[in-house]
């Protein structure tokens, strides 16, 4: 008899809106969290919060996160998302 284990895997997102349409995401996924927004104080508050409740490290930029690329283009102020490493794993397969 073959036991198979269920894996539950918890991401979740939460969005919080500001009247000055400025907003904060924040992404968990187990145990690693990602938080992304234009107006950094902000974001300072909302992790000396979680740092009240959790034990946390300031990874500052991300560069990386689920084997996606994160590209900043501060000329054009947009993030660019890159899964060319993951393509190029599954192409190398094949």
């Amino acid at each position: 008899m073959i036991k198979t284990t269920k894996w539950l895997l918890l991401s979740i997102v939460f969005v919080r809106n500001y009247s000055d349409d400025d907003l904060i995401i924040l992404l968990v996924y187990v145990d690693d969290i990602l938080i992304v927004g234009k107006n950094i104080s902000r974001i300072d508050i909302l992790m000396k919060q979680l740092g009240e409740s959790f034990s946390m490290k300031d990874m500052k930029v991300v560069k990386n996160i689920f084997d996606i690329s994160i590209l900043p283009d501060k000329k054009e102020n947009k993030l660019w998302l890159s899964h060319e490493h993951y393509i190029k794993k599954v192409l190398h397969i094949f």
